[in-house]
């Protein structure tokens, strides 16, 4: 039915997909890089898939184009997410405990307790924080720009000596830094520091 070289290709190709998941699953690992292991997954199926295409083998090429099209379908249907959330509370588990450690650096205002949990490091030098919202309603980007939500990030940026937004105070004012945020479920964020221009 099939020869062994296709047999060969596809058992490659089913490993780079479990590499991807399991790459999103690791990636709010404490100990990891944010992004890292996914990026090198990724890297590796375009790689694959510019093998494929530079052998003029039209099997070979659909075959290696399967883990690119893997990454297209769970970064829209949004499964990514939920693996990427999964990851982050089986490495912190367990959450009760990593709650309380959340807890000793507190903003409290309009309904909403925002905690400073840890600074997440990347490889790319783009550090994150960890912050949970224990009060208020889910985030949203208006939210981001309201007075309570900055006023949260100069408590932090004063208070969480280990916060990201704690080091870019020190050697900048933080009315230059905006924010966006990606959801971990049950009020945790991982938020993330850009300069406006």
């Amino acid at each position: 039915m099939y020869d062994t070289k296709t047999v060969a290709l596809l058992c490659i190709a089913a490993f780079i997909v479990l590499g991807i998941f399991i790459g999103l699953y690791c990636q709010m690992d404490p100990y990891a890089s944010i992004g890292e292991y996914i990026s090198y997954v990724n890297i590796l199926s375009i790689f694959w898939f510019i093998i494929g295409c530079a052998t003029r083998r039209w099997k070979f090429a659909i075959i290696t184009f399967s883990p690119i099209l893997v990454v297209v379908v769970v970064n829209i249907s949004g499964v990514s997410s939920k693996i990427i959330e999964m990851g982050f509370f089986a490495a912190r588990a367990p959450i009760s405990e990593y709650e309380k450690r959340c807890r000793t650096q507190s903003f409290v205002a309009d309904g909403h307790r925002i905690e400073f949990c840890e600074r997440m490091e990347s490889f790319q030098d783009t550090n994150e924080d960890i912050l949970r919202d224990e009060g208020g309603k889910p985030w949203t980007p208006e939210f981001l720009r309201s007075d309570t939500f900055r006023s949260a990030l100069q408590f932090h940026a004063t208070n969480s000596t280990n916060s990201e937004v704690y080091q870019l105070g020190q050697i900048m004012e933080l009315s230059i830094i905006s924010a966006a945020y990606r959801s971990l479920g049950r009020g945790f964020y991982t938020v993330h520091y850009t300069y406006q221009h």
